[in-house]
């Protein structure tokens, strides 16, 4: 068992904004000489919840104060970037952090934040799917070119790269049922959170959208922290999984899984798009990691 963080970096009531940054680079430094796995760190906007809107600032921070751990935003609201220029921040945290950048990707859930940015919430799907495809050109490529509803490149160069090849491992969480096969078949590392019935019918999608011969993932149990179980005697390791943190509210099951690692040989971009609209990377690419339930 491997433990990380995952982090709102709240505002708390009487504490300046700058003494709370500071805690969280203390914790950092703490969870790398603990032996901790990776800190994650939320994007919320507008609300108490979170004093970090833009988390990549805050990674690059986390990045400085260690060595080791590792460290992405958990995860970034693709409606709300210029798809280009987020691509060029990727590859500038994964080259200041020397390849310990894990990216995480989201659309936003809440409404409210969405509105206060006059994003249209109905059409968040649709641009996502449009910048998840850019970021994959843009990572991937020395030239990018794109043309779709929101987005239109044309031979822009491409002077930055990763470390992390092809791209940076993907975390994807989600609540959604309707959502999960398009997360398993993209391989993407992600956060199942909710009722256990509920984690029993997204776990059950999961493994039903695997590809054959894909090794089956256990389950593990909700945590107030991120946490990535590794079988270090079959070799099996490296699934990634990560953990919502609950501050003060009994925690919830979740189950926590991922399919691919940083040093994972695939040369090519996997697919993207909607459920049952995209494209996915051919078979035998991904390998799924093994992760175990624990119940409630």
């Amino acid at each position: 068992m491997e433990f990380g963080i995952f982090d709102h970096v709240e505002r708390r009531a009487g504490m300046p904004v700058a003494e709370t940054y500071r805690e969280r680079w203390e914790l950092a430094r703490l969870a790398e000489q603990a032996g901790c796995y990776c800190y994650h760190i939320s994007e919320h906007h507008f609300t108490p919840l979170s004093t970090a809107p833009s988390p990549n600032l805050v990674v690059t921070a986390l990045a400085m104060q260690t060595q080791r751990l590792r460290v992405g935003p958990l995860g970034v609201l693709l409606p709300l970037y210029e798809p280009v220029r987020l691509v060029e921040e990727i590859c500038m945290l994964d080259q200041l952090s020397e390849g310990r950048l894990d990216l995480g990707l989201g659309r936003g859930v809440s409404r409210l934040e969405l509105k206060l940015y006059n994003v249209d919430a109905d059409r968040t799907r649709a641009m996502f799917d449009e910048a998840l495809e850019v970021l994959r050109r843009g990572l991937t490529q020395s030239v990018l070119d794109f043309t779709g509803e929101f987005y239109d490149y044309d031979t822009v160069p491409m002077e930055l790269t990763p470390v992390q090849r092809p791209l940076p491992p993907i975390w994807y969480p989600t609540s959604s049922l309707a959502s999960v096969p398009w997360v398993a078949k993209n391989g993407f590392n992600t956060v199942f959170a909710g009722e256990l019935d509920h984690i029993a019918a997204q776990v059950s999608t999961y493994l039903e959208n695997l590809e054959p011969g894909a090794a089956r993932p256990h389950q593990v149990r909700h945590s107030p922290v991120h946490r990535r179980r590794t079988d270090r005697r079959r070799g099996d390791g490296d699934r990634r999984v990560g953990v919502p943190r609950a501050s003060r509210k009994p925690l919830l099951p979740a189950v926590l899984v991922g399919t691919r690692r940083p040093d994972d040989p695939n040369p090519e971009p996997q697919g993207s798009g909607d459920p049952g609209r995209g494209r996915s990377a051919p078979a035998g690419r991904r390998q799924a990691r093994r992760i175990r339930y624990a119940g409630s």
